[in-house]
């Protein structure tokens, strides 16, 4: 199961539901959750897989996959397991972002104004710090200078 996740054999996935593979075993949920297959997600969470075990919500945060991460967190995912806000930051994806921040996210946790800051991403710093991100906390200044932005 979870290398047909991994994937995306939709196919395939369907026949081992349908024959009972055990949906908590592995990591299915975290793999089709960071490639993007949203039927293999939306599959595997009707199925029973547990929304929080192998963070599938940051894995999903850190491929950018908007979609699927909101629908984990209607799932029930913990929004600051991991750190999917500093994922979905560096990766630059703002509208996962903006998702994230909109469900309560932890705008310091994992330090994603550090990350976003590192990379030079301006708007990305700007929206964080928007958001209450606190500048002294972290590494945002220290990366930021180290990679001349």
């Amino acid at each position: 199961l979870n290398l047909a996740a991994k994937n995306g054999r939709e196919k395939v996935v369907e026949l081992l539901l349908e024959a009972g593979a055990d949906v908590n075993q592995g990591n299915a949920l975290k793999w089709a959750a960071m490639w993007g297959w949203e039927k293999i997600v939306e599959w595997l969470l009707e199925a029973g897989a547990n929304v929080n075990l192998n963070n599938p919500l940051e894995s999903a945060a850190e491929g950018g996959h908007k979609k699927i991460v909101e629908r984990l967190l209607e799932a029930g995912a913990d929004i600051n397991l991991g750190g999917p806000l500093w994922w979905a930051a560096a990766g630059v994806y703002e509208k996962t972002v903006e998702r994230l921040l909109e469900t309560g996210a932890d705008v310091n946790w994992c330090d994603p104004l550090g990350w976003a800051a590192k990379g030079g991403h301006e708007k990305m710093v700007e929206r964080l710090l928007e958001a209450g991100a606190d500048v002294s906390q972290g590494n945002a200044l220290r990366w930021a200078a180290e990679q001349g932005h």
